[in-house]
């Protein structure tokens, strides 16, 4: 008698199925931050001061979660997850940083780096205690 496969944690799909559903949200939420980064500075006026560490940092924390989500189910080790999901983030932030530098009234910013570290350590975080 064969034995049965284990239940995969996204169904019966492919691998290339489960990898799809994985990265496709972590893609399409940085397509949504590069989007976002492409509009002119002018176009987001800042309700309180600091307003745009706290969206980097949402926006970011989202990210990290959803890289982390996509890597951990790899099988790959908690510690490994993180810092490659945070390597992966830190990376897609300063180049969102440099593309910034390309758009009127934007400018590149070392807080703003910063400030996606924080949101990415923090969604990275969320994950792991979660998984």
């Amino acid at each position: 008698m064969l034995n049965a496969p284990s239940p995969s944690p996204l169904g019966g799909r492919s691998k290339r199925a489960q990898m799809l559903t994985l990265w496709v949200p972590a893609v399409v939420w940085a397509a949504l931050i590069y989007y976002l980064s492409s509009l002119p500075g002018s176009t987001f006026p800042s309700p309180f001061a600091y307003a745009d560490k706290v969206f980097h940092l949402g926006m970011y924390a989202v990210l990290g979660y959803l890289v982390a989500r996509a890597l951990g189910c790899s099988g790959r080790a908690g510690r490994v997850i993180m810092m490659l999901a945070l390597l992966l983030c830190l990376i897609y932030g300063v180049s969102d940083e440099i593309h910034q530098s390309f758009i009127p009234d934007r400018v590149p910013s070392v807080t703003d780096i910063v400030a996606d570290v924080f949101g990415s350590v923090l969604g990275i975080r969320i994950y792991t205690r979660k998984r």
